[in-house]
């Protein structure tokens, strides 16, 4: 692994003690989270040369990592019930750049899971796109819900 790759999983697991700083305009703030407090975390992830990654926190006291989504994809990796899985992207509304959207849907397993962020609107991917404040609500089969606040980046390995 390069000295980069290293200093960008730091950097990315540096993240979410950073962004809790960020507020938002409380656009989505309106929302109880519903989600456990106990809730795992995905594992780190590594960015290859020229890849762009979303990465989404849940805003909760332990700060887990429960989305990842490479832009060059229609999958993403989804934290549900504590189980890492990989949901297809069924639709999207917003463009911000090729690839990021600020409304998502995706599928997995028996659940639909649907995205909506609130990026910054400072569109810079060479440092990042901050994503202070965003909801993930996975519907299950069975009609129930869980609503999860979540604050993110998406990050781009541009070094050269």
């Amino acid at each position: 692994m390069s000295k980069n790759n290293t200093l960008l999983k730091i950097m990315i697991g540096a993240l979410p003690i950073v962004l809790t700083a960020c507020g938002g305009d409380g656009v989505f703030q309106t929302t109880q989270p519903t989600a456990p407090e106990n809730v795992s975390t995905l594992p780190a992830q590594s960015m290859e040369k020229g890849e762009c990654i979303t990465f989404l926190w849940a805003e909760q006291v332990n700060r887990p990592l429960i989305f990842t989504h490479n832009i060059k994809d229609d999958s993403a990796t989804i934290l549900i019930n504590q189980q890492s899985v990989t949901g297809t992207r069924t639709s999207v509304e917003g463009s911000v750049i090729p690839g990021f959207f600020t409304s998502q849907s995706y599928k997995a397993n028996d659940a639909v899971i649907d995205i909506k962020l609130k990026p910054d609107a400072a569109q810079n991917i060479y440092e990042g796109i901050k994503i202070p404040s965003g909801l993930i609500t996975i519907k299950s089969q069975d009609g129930s819900q869980n609503i999860i606040p979540v604050s993110g980046m998406l990050g781009c390995n541009m070094d050269s």
